[in-house]
């Protein structure tokens, strides 16, 4: 072998030696990037476990520190109550209307801290017959449906892997909600169904013949605290839809609603399945 193929042969194996350490300086590079962005992504994470514990920690001393003086109104007001012989009309009706708005703080307290926990609350899916979800939501609204002599026709629901409880509150809220809204000419009419599309989501509607509303309120209807109607005659804290809202985001589906005035609402929720 000539002197100049040692050469070249030589500078055959520096190139080579250059582009084997050029290659694991890009791996070691590229390591070294995805440990970065998996430490900032743990870091957001713990960030974010400890923000939703804070959360949570707040809405539950809130919620107490706001229904200890309730529950002193309250006390105070079925004290009075057991005297109200001794007061005018107009002391009857300051005394109701303490102890009814009492009641109502009370509820739109517990409502908060509902919506906080589902905001934050990891959860926990299972196996569930929804058939027997709604039977359990039909058997807990059993006087209003009593009541209101309303009909609730369920077709066969599917078995899906969902968070029981908050399942179980969707179903409560939105039939209850159907009977709340009903038009009073004549009795409820409530249709539940499903069906699955192609891409393995799961759709639900529940439609009902009620007094409907303005459909330029769809939005609307599920923010907090919104009403579209008085809490006079119908009565709740205006957080139920919501709290409807964010149980279905937590499921990573949607809910929506179509209505038009004197023809019903029909909502509509999806689940996806893996």
């Amino acid at each position: 072998m000539s002197i100049m193929d040692t050469k070249l042969l030589d500078e055959n194996e520096i190139e080579n030696m250059q582009s084997t350490l050029r290659a694991f300086a890009a791996r070691v590079e590229a390591e070294m990037r995805r440990i970065k962005v998996e430490n900032k992504m743990q870091h957001y994470a713990n960030k974010l476990e400890q923000s939703n514990q804070d959360l949570q920690d707040f809405a539950y001393i809130a919620s107490h520190d706001l229904k200890e003086p309730l529950r002193k109104i309250n006390i105070l007001g079925e004290m009075l109550e057991e005297s109200l012989e001794t007061f005018n009309d107009k002391q009857k009706k300051i005394i109701t209307h303490m102890i009814n708005g009492a009641n109502r703080m009370n509820y739109l307290v517990d409502d908060l801290l509902q919506l906080g926990l589902i905001k934050t609350k990891p959860t926990t899916l299972v196996e569930l017959d929804l058939n027997k979800v709604v039977s359990a939501a039909l058997e807990e609204l059993d006087l209003q449906i009593i009541e209101t002599n309303a009909r609730i026709d369920v077709e066969d629901l599917p078995t899906l892997k969902v968070d029981k409880v908050y399942i179980q509150q969707l179903f409560n809220n939105l039939i209850g909600n159907a009977i709340k809204y009903k038009d009073p000419s004549h009795s409820p009419i409530i249709t539940i169904c499903a069906k699955k599309n192609l891409q393995n989501i799961w759709e639900f509607k529940i439609a009902d013949n009620g007094i409907g509303f303005d459909e330029k309120y769809a939005e609307k209807i599920f923010k907090p605290f919104e009403r579209l109607h008085n809490h006079e005659t119908y009565g709740g804290t205006g957080m139920g839809l919501s709290i409807c809202k964010k149980i279905i985001e937590r499921h990573n589906g949607t809910l929506t609603a179509k209505s038009s005035i004197g023809n019903g609402t029909t909502f509509t929720f999806t689940i996806p399945q893996e």
